[in-house]
């Protein structure tokens, strides 16, 4: 009895450094930037006017690179836009004719609620005052997903959303990130130039957090375009793991939503929904298959019923947009944003403060 109670102690023993060890590590490496030690430098950077390329672009930004570039925010800002990575290429000189506009990107990935949400309450937390006008690229997955009324409250009143978070301390895949990164160590390129970085291998992002990327990304051609959106259109019939496929049996997020656009009409600030395209191809089947004719109809009645402007289309077909447009399923080039954006003259609706 006694030598099995001794085992047992040295196996708990065991597995008690095992865990310590690991979430330690993890912790002090943290090459995510996911525990708030945010990456001051990039930030910095780009405050003063510099491009950033490099492999930590992708990594968190709304902690690693967003929140200290919120924090040195000095000026009134004029436009704020805030979507997934479909809203990156929103460009200040395509968008506006006027010049010397405060604005800012702040995009995430697949952007969820809850990264609108994060973003805004970091002005609250840093006491920044609301921009004039906000953009919001707002794609058909935030309808479906899962973010709770008061999880959008706590964020909005920036009370941390940690559990995700501290989930990674003890992670596998986090673990083996993190490992890596001691071998190969993440540097950045930085300029003061656009075109000095175009040759780079990875997304460059600009002094106002909007993203261009580089050079060899941004032509494909029309038959490799074609066999791309035929494979993600393939996975997506076998499979509705990818949110982006767009499976919905219903929307449900209009309530959370409405909430985020009353916030801000609170707060004086004008909305401006952005809807971007998906290529043509793509959309042409999930209106088919996936039911999405009438979720389009039933995002686009809902704000033009609670007064928001909208600029863009889900449909292609509305902007008279082609498949030489995109990159992708559901990215447009650059060429193709500029062409939606071309003549909007949002310039009107900025008004001095």
């Amino acid at each position: 009895m006694k030598k099995y109670l001794k085992w047992t102690r040295g196996v708990l023993a065991s597995a008690c450094i095992i865990f310590l060890s690991i979430t330690g590590f993890n912790y002090y490496v943290d090459s995510f930037n996911i525990f708030n030690k945010s990456n001051t430098s990039i930030a910095q950077d780009m405050h003063n006017d510099f491009y950033i390329t490099g492999d930590n672009i992708d990594s968190n930004r709304v902690s690693n690179i967003y929140e200290p570039l919120i924090r040195n925010i000095k000026d009134n800002i004029d436009v704020l836009a805030i979507g997934s990575s479909r809203t990156m290429l929103l460009h200040k000189n395509i968008l506006f004719e006027k010049g010397g506009l405060e604005y800012y990107n702040f995009t995430d990935g697949t952007a969820q609620l809850r990264h609108y949400a994060k973003i805004l309450g970091l002005l609250n937390k840093h006491n920044i005052a609301f921009p004039h006008t906000v953009i919001l690229g707002l794609d058909p997955w935030i309808f479906n997903e899962q973010a709770s009324l008061s999880q959008i409250k706590a964020l909005l009143d920036n009370h941390s959303d940690n559990e995700f978070n501290y989930s990674q301390l003890f992670n596998y895949e986090y673990t083996k990130i993190n490992l890596l990164s001691l071998i190969n160590q993440k540097q950045y390129s930085k300029s003061k130039y656009l075109q000095d970085l175009k040759n780079s291998k990875n997304i460059i992002i600009s002094p106002d957090g909007d993203m261009y990327y580089p050079e060899r990304n941004n032509k494909i051609s029309l038959n490799k375009l074609l066999q791309n959106v035929k494979m993600r259109l393939k996975k997506c019939d076998e499979s509705n793991g990818d949110t982006r496929c767009i499976k919905y049996k219903k929307l449900n997020k209009f309530i959370e939503v409405k909430f985020i656009l009353n916030y801000l009409k609170e707060r004086n600030v004008n909305i401006v929904v952005y809807l971007a395209p998906f290529e043509p191809t793509f959309y042409n089947y999930i209106t088919r298959h996936y039911n999405f004719t009438k979720h389009n109809n039933n995002i686009v009645s809902f704000f033009r019923e609670n007064n928001i402007k909208i600029i863009g289309s889900y449909n292609p077909d509305n902007l008279n947009l082609s498949s030489d447009d995109f990159l992708n399923s559901i990215h447009l080039n650059q060429d193709g944003v500029n062409s939606i954006f071309r003549n909007m003259q949002l310039d009107k609706y900025i008004k001095s403060r």
